[in-house]
């Protein structure tokens, strides 16, 4: 749980790894899941990540993101996604307590 300020922006890091057997080719990216409910800290629906990672490799994913401008605790769900839209992997989130 981070703990940040009204309005601070900061920077989201996710390490994931390529736990499957194919190439998670250049083009994908991350995708805000809307539909989870949650708050998207000021990050596009869909921020591409325009590397290659292969099987059994790590990579570490970083958004840069803005704290609401109102204080209260929030999360926000994301997962990674092909170039055409097909989701894949685990949801990715961050929860925050933002104060005054």
């Amino acid at each position: 749980n981070s703990q940040l300020d009204v309005n601070a922006t900061f920077r989201k890091i996710w390490r994931v790894r390529n736990d499957g057997g194919e190439v998670w080719p250049n083009g994908f990216g991350i995708v805000f899941l809307s539909q989870a409910g949650g708050y998207h800290f000021g990050v596009k629906d869909f921020v591409p990540l325009n590397c290659v990672v292969k099987p059994k490799q790590m990579v570490d994913i970083t958004l840069k993101m803005r704290a609401p401008s109102v204080p209260g605790d929030f999360m926000g769900y994301w997962q990674l996604c092909t170039a055409k839209g097909v989701r894949f992997g685990q949801k990715l989130w961050i929860k925050a307590s933002v104060r005054q």
